[in-house]
């Protein structure tokens, strides 16, 4: 016999259908609906990317007392429209700084692994950006992987690291959360 969960894992009501998760889930929906009047109220900040390029927001979440955090990536063409989307949780007990450098380095890969262009990068960590910006490293476990990101970025033609404030980031980190809620990788 299986037992199926009778509430949304990410939003906690009580959910009958598949359907949930993919419209009437009010934190999915800012992952799913990316239309320019869903993105004016739910991600007053967030901007369309130039013509013919790509944005990639990315996120991580990081719950006390648990040992795996999540980290998300959501790819927007110029129109505003999901290209690609990837969530996953991992081990480890890391706060919430050292988390977002892992989320950062999974957009840069997912960016490498379509083989985009013109990229932006974009998340609400402005110590991350600034690190992603820097060359100052001390080769410590964070470090090795703020080096490993910087030489992907160095790969691509166009590339470019934006801050956005939290309320503009709101889908990836949704989908950060949904990610700890998960014990699959979703792509």
């Amino acid at each position: 016999m299986i037992d199926c969960i009778s509430h949304c894992l990410i939003c906690g009501k009580e959910s009958k259908n598949s359907a949930h998760i993919f419209g009437n889930c009010p934190i999915a929906a800012t992952v799913w609906s990316f239309d320019e009047y869903t993105a004016t109220i739910l991600n007053a900040n967030w901007r369309k990317p130039p013509f013919q390029s790509v944005k990639l927001n990315f996120d991580a979440v990081v719950k006390d007392n648990k040992n795996y955090f999540g980290i998300s990536v959501v790819a927007r063409d110029h129109m505003g429209y999901l290209l690609a989307a990837h969530a996953t949780s991992l081990p480890g007990n890391l706060n919430s700084h050292y988390a977002k450098h892992y989320a950062a380095r999974a957009a840069v890969m997912l960016a490498r692994e379509l083989s985009l262009q013109n990229v932006i990068f974009e998340g609400d960590s402005l110590n991350v950006i600034r690190e992603l910006k820097e060359n100052n490293l001390n080769l410590s476990i964070i470090d090795l992987c703020l080096l490993d990101t910087q030489m992907i970025l160095s790969t691509f033609p166009c590339v470019e690291l934006t801050h956005i404030r939290r309320e503009g980031n709101e889908a990836a980190h949704s989908f950060a959360q949904f990610a700890l809620s998960s014990s699959e990788s979703i792509l």
